[in-house]
C-alpha cells in the first residue's frame, strides 16, 4: 500500500447481495461514514463492453460530529476515502464515478472537494481522472467525474463511450 495510505482509519468492507461494495468506517469524532459503489447503469450503454467494469460512488456521514459546534477538519477521512478508492480501482480493474447534483444547490462545493480528493490521489499515485459539466434534464450544471488505474489502457475510450451515451440521452431527454 502506497505511503500515502498511512494515516488512515480502519474500515470495514460489508457484503452486499446486490452487486454493490459498502465500506464503513468511523472517524475520531464517532461520526460514521459509509461509502458504497453501485453498478452506473446511467452512465454506460447497456450492451457496453464496460459496462460492467464503472461503479457510482456515494459517500454518506451518518451522525453528528461530537466537537461542541465547532468544525473541525479531519484529513484522515479524505484520505481513508482515497484509499478505499485505490484498493477498489486496483483489485478489481473498476472505474468509479461521481456525479454532483445540484438538487439541494451544494453541486459546486461537492465538485470542489471531490476534484480535490481525486487530484491529490492522481498526483500522488497517477491515477487518471476525469471531470466534466452538463446541463441535466432541469437545465441544472451537473458535475460527473470518472477515476481509473493508471494502468487502464481502455480509459480514454471509456470516457468517450460516456460522454457520446450522455450527449444522446441528454439530446432524447430535451426533444
Amino acid at each position: 500500500m502506497p505511503p500515502i495510505f498511512d494515516n488512515t482509519y480502519e474500515v470495514a468492507y460489508i457484503p452486499r447481495e446486490d452487486n454493490s461494495y459498502l465500506y464503513e468506517f468511523t472517524n475520531c469524532l464517532n461520526v460514521k461514514y459509509e461509502v458504497v459503489f453501485s453498478l452506473a447503469c446511467h452512465l454506460m450503454p447497456p450492451y457496453s463492453d464496460n459496462s460492467n467494469r464503472v461503479f457510482d460512488i456515494t459517500i454518506v456521514s451518518i451522525g453528528e460530529p461530537a466537537s461542541n459546534g465547532k468544525i473541525i477538519k479531519d484529513i484522515k477521512v479524505s484520505t481513508t476515502i482515497a484509499k478505499i478508492i485505490y484498493r477498489f480501482c486496483t483489485t478489481n480493474r473498476f472505474v468509479v464515478s461521481y456525479l454532483c447534483s445540484n438538487n439541494d444547490g451544494k453541486s459546486l462545493l461537492r465538485k470542489r472537494k471531490f476534484n480535490g480528493w481525486f487530484l491529490n490521489l492522481g498526483q500522488a499515485l497517477n491515477f487518471k481522472h476525469y471531470a466534466t459539466t452538463f446541463k441535466n434534464n432541469s437545465n441544472n450544471d451537473s458535475h460527473v467525474g470518472i477515476i481509473s488505474t493508471p494502468e487502464d489502457e481502455e480509459f480514454d475510450y471509456l470516457i468517450l463511450e460516456i460522454k457520446n451515451y450522455y450527449q444522446g440521452q441528454y439530446q432524447k431527454a430535451s426533444e
